[in-house]
């Protein structure tokens, strides 16, 4: 039999991992970014809602600080992670060695 010219995680119809963190990785950077410009408007624009005892401020103040403080480490980890696994891993170029 003759070695496959294209790698398994490169056949059409699938995707290959690193492809997979690596727009998961931009997605959460793109996220936690817009969460970063905005947040500031936001809090202006609830000054009046923060007062003790709220139930929307006490839902939406932890919600919005884990993805403040996560998504953008997180998606850079995911982009970094995506870009090793890229270069590790077995290039399309490569030929198989049968056994």
């Amino acid at each position: 039999m003759k070695p496959s010219t294209t790698a398994a995680s490169e056949r059409p119809g699938t995707t290959a991992v690193y492809r997979k963190y690596l727009r998961l990785g931009i997605a959460l950077i793109a996220v936690g970014a817009i969460v970063h410009a905005v947040l500031p408007a936001i809090f202006v624009a609830l000054r009046g809602v923060g007062e003790p005892g709220n139930p929307f401020w006490t839902l939406l103040d932890p919600a919005l600080t884990l993805i403040r403080w996560s998504f953008m480490p997180l998606g850079s980890a995911l982009v970094g992670a995506a870009i090793v696994i890229k270069e590790l891993g077995p290039s399309s170029t490569e030929q198989r060695v049968e056994r």
